[in-house]
């Protein structure tokens, strides 16, 4: 009945070619046999959804709007914005440039100029046509999510060959914080950073109310402007530190699959 199912699925979506990339390797292990009781639940749920005719393609990574087809092509509201390699498109570190892409498409699509690719006209940087502009877009943003308050967060710097320099973290961090953190074990995982090394952990605050730890909103935000927020003074520092992080590489299991 499995085979029946995945059959199913594969006739009404173009062999799978009108599947995401997570769902078309959903339906790739369970033809191969390799999916535990969550696998075969979220089978049958995509089964479902496509043989009534409302499966749709997920968001990747859960950004709203934006989508990624086999070949690593990322898109906003189908139109091709970016290309991110399988390597790197389902981690922390893409979801983080993933964001940043979307508040950059919104921007350009509410001044009817996604006309280009969205980071070059948008890089504060690099001067990008409307760089200094969407920053301000932003900050303006980011006051009404702050709202009356003040917030608090982390910028922390590390050496490795990432694309970003580092992450952010809300509130004011130490070392254990950053030993604990998703970006910090990922970046483990996955070879971008070999210990021993040293974090860099410097702690701001935004705005002048009562202090409150960032949101993951707010850092959202944050990370789409924080070069201009520099620039213009807008950020108070608080501290500096340095830690030596020592931890070691850990892997977790595979959601679907035995």
């Amino acid at each position: 009945m499995k085979m029946d199912k995945i059959l199913a699925i594969l006739q009404k979506t173009n062999d799978g070619d009108n599947l995401s990339p997570e769902h078309l390797k959903l339906v790739e292990l369970g033809a191969n046999g390799y999916l535990n009781q969550a696998g075969l639940a979220a089978l049958d749920r995509l089964y479902e959804s496509v043989e009534v005719g409302t499966y749709t393609k997920p968001y990747h990574l859960g950004v709203e709007f934006m989508t990624r087809d086999h070949e690593g092509f990322i898109y906003y509201k189908d139109k091709e914005v970016e290309h991110y390699s399988s390597s790197w498109a389902y981690s922390l570190e893409a979801k983080a440039c993933l964001t940043k892409l979307q508040h950059q498409c919104l921007y350009l699509e509410s001044i009817n100029d996604l006309n280009g690719p969205p980071y070059m006209l948008c890089d504060y940087r690099m001067k990008g046509r409307h760089g200094e502009q969407f920053c301000e877009h932003e900050k303006q943003m980011l006051d009404r999510l702050c709202g009356e308050n003040g917030i608090v967060f982390s910028q922390v710097h590390l050496p490795h060959n990432s694309v970003m320099d580092g992450f952010l973290l809300p509130g004011s961090v130490g070392q254990e914080d950053v030993k604990n953190a998703p970006q910090y074990r990922e970046m483990l995982m996955t070879g971008d950073l070999r210990p021993p090394c040293t974090a860099t952990v410097t702690v701001f605050s935004y705005g002048a109310g009562p202090l409150k730890n960032a949101t993951e909103q707010e850092l959202d935000t944050l990370n789409c402007c924080l070069d201009y927020m520099a620039d213009h003074a807008l950020l108070k520092e608080h501290s500096k530190a340095e830690y030596a992080m020592l931890a070691e590489n850990t892997l977790d299991d595979e959601e679907y699959e035995r």
